[in-house]
């Protein structure tokens, strides 16, 4: 996908080169036979004036050498001219050249291509976007855009913004949600991943949009299936594990008889293990669920402190019992309106991680603040950190970063995913500090007022 956008962006500047050099020589062309013929006239003119008014033959050496130097004027000048017609004619065959050039990386490129002009209509179409969509390019192009080209989601109705619009508004380039398709000519959904970058003139004033797309049908079906054998397998495992817990429970209560003091170890490792599998079950069925149907926003209303203090509750025993210091800084009762579930899940998610990947004695503080109209959550640990090159990676689905690998081998890589897919939903963003050996802080920035 990398090497297909640079080609169509080499391309798209090789089109708009050759179309805007086009209407340049058609203009000097104009612009020298008029200035040509003017002279000639004037040279005219003038004769006959000094003719008339004159009225003596004395005087008509003096129009003669006029006349003389003004066809020999006018020599020079169609020599010029000439020259400059034969230049023209070299220079539109280069651009000829050229564009022939686009039009065969054009249509070499596997993505599908097409540009949008200022007028917002189909100014290139090439032949990989005939392919996906079925439209042909002499068909297409002139139209506006947004007559032939139709952006749907999921459930079939019109995205929720116009990326191209959204670049020609901007000047910066724009993505497609995930879960978006285009409507073939005969209706049909195709999914498609998209970037649409903008198109500048040498004044840097964007003069069109070129937008690259590609079929991902084969993608979302390896998806789907890969999606639907977790979650057969996860529901599968879940009632047997659930079983041998209960089971583990009873031995270790000696409710079937007293256990030494080595059998009460093994049973307890047994059943930390067992714990630890019917999370990671729990796990991928979230996972499942959120990207089967994206959760909606519950909104309401309640206090910074109502939300920090509910977090805290519920993971400060944790803290202690690995001897870390967890503490809040929140100011004052401050009212916020977001979805409170989705918000205490995802810092949830930070303080954990916090708590997993310090050490003892390590601090750890969970900080709540307003920022315009924004709030913003931030933890902070002295703890392990995230080795600099793997920090882009660490949002992925199942991606661990190396270091995490050897504090708690048996993680899942979903927690952070999960963040940053409910962080989406609700309009926060989410950064990231770290250095490795130092420890990290997370900040998750939402508006101060989510609607419904």
């Amino acid at each position: 996908m990398e090497q297909g956008e640079k080609s169509q962006l080499r391309a798209r500047s090789h089109w708009w080169r050759t179309f805007i050099a086009s209407n340049r020589a058609l203009g000097l062309q104009a612009f020298l036979i008029v200035l040509f013929l003017t002279i000639i006239a004037w040279g005219f003119f003038s004769a006959v004036n000094y003719y008339f008014v004159l009225g003596r033959l004395t005087e008509l050496a003096l129009v003669g050498a006029q006349v003389v130097f003004i066809i020999v004027l006018n020599i020079v000048f169609v020599a010029v001219l000439s020259k400059a017609f034969r230049d023209i004619h070299s220079g539109e065959s280069e651009l000829h050249l050229e564009k022939e050039q686009s039009e065969a990386l054009l249509a070499s490129i596997g993505d599908g291509v097409f540009g949008v002009t200022l007028d917002r209509k189909i100014g290139v179409f090439n032949r990989a976007a005939e392919q996906i969509t079925g439209f042909n390019s002499v068909n297409v192009t002139g139209k506006p855009y947004h007559e032939v080209l139709k952006f749907v989601g999921d459930d079939g109705n019109a995205l929720g913004y116009d990326v191209i619009e959204e670049v020609f508004k901007t000047g910066k380039t724009a993505m497609l949600p995930k879960k978006a398709s285009i409507l073939s000519r005969d209706g049909k959904k195709i999914p498609v991943s998209d970037s649409a970058a903008p198109v500048r003139d040498a004044q840097g004033s964007v003069t069109g949009v070129v937008v690259a797309f590609r079929d991902v049908t084969k993608e979302h079906e390896l998806e789907n299936i890969k999606m639907e054998f977790l979650s057969l397998a996860s529901h599968q495992l879940r009632t047997p594990l659930s079983g041998i817990k209960w089971l583990i429970e009873t031995l270790d209560a000696e409710k079937i008889g007293p256990l030494t003091k080595e059998q009460k170890e093994y049973v307890h490792f047994i059943l930390q293990n067992n714990d630890r599998m019917i999370k990671l079950v729990n796990d991928l069925l979230s996972v499942i669920r959120l990207e089967g149907e994206t959760p909606s926003v519950n909104a309401s209303t309640f206090t910074l402190k109502e939300l920090l203090d509910e977090i805290y509750e519920g993971l400060h025993f944790v803290a202690e019992r690995g001897g870390i210091v967890f503490t809040l800084e929140v100011p004052g009762e401050i009212q916020i309106t977001s979805d409170r579930v989705l918000l205490k899940t995802i810092i949830d998610v930070f303080v954990s991680n916090a708590i997993v990947y310090s050490k003892k004695g390590g601090r750890i503080v969970l900080v709540a603040k307003l920022d315009g109209e924004f709030v913003q959550f931030s933890v902070s640990d002295d703890g392990i950190g995230i080795p600099k090159e793997e920090r882009k990676n660490i949002f992925s689905k199942f991606y661990r970063a190396s270091n995490a690998k050897v504090v708690r081998p048996e993680g899942t890589g979903l927690g952070l995913y999960v963040s940053k897919f409910l962080a989406d939903i609700i309009g926060g963003v989410i950064q990231v500090e770290s250095e490795e050996g130092k420890g990290s802080i997370f900040r998750l920035t939402v508006p101060f007022r989510v609607n419904k």
